[in-house]
């Protein structure tokens, strides 16, 4: 089963950080709502249920799971999508960087992110800290 990890603020505050599938749903509809879903390793089931909530094609799904997939972004009439390898840091119990590149594929909506990771080599935690230190970034 795949880890979900999710926030959602209002007006750079934080109204939540474990959405249900139903509070996803009517979130990513709130104009003053920005919604950020990151999973981890979902099957092709659990991600095309969040898809199809989000009401995205199951091409979506295809895009964000297939193997070997280039960096890339493409438009869709209602989001981008976007798939970018990010270095990872090394194990701690290695001496070495071998394979340390993993990627995260995505959907931007209006008003939602969703991040798709194969794997955990690299860490959202910065990310969100990031957002969270410059309420710009999370203005709707």
């Amino acid at each position: 089963m795949a880890t979900v990890t999710s926030r959602s603020w209002r007006h750079g505050v934080v109204t939540d950080d474990d959405l249900t599938d139903e509070e996803l749903l009517r979130a990513v509809h709130d104009e003053q709502t920005l919604v950020w879903v990151d999973l981890l390793a979902p099957s092709v089931d659990r991600l095309a249920k969040i898809a199809s909530e989000l009401g995205l094609p199951f091409t979506a799904v295809e895009d964000a799971l297939a193997p070997k997939e280039r960096p890339k972004l493409i438009r869709h009439d209602s989001y981008l999508f976007f798939t970018t390898y990010v270095m990872a840091a090394p194990d701690h119990d290695q001496s070495r960087f071998a394979n340390c590149s993993t990627r995260v594929s995505g959907w931007l909506l209006p008003y939602a992110l969703v991040t798709i990771r194969l794997d955990d080599r690299f860490s959202m935690s910065p990310v969100v800290a990031a957002w969270e230190d410059d309420p710009r970034l999370l203005a709707p």
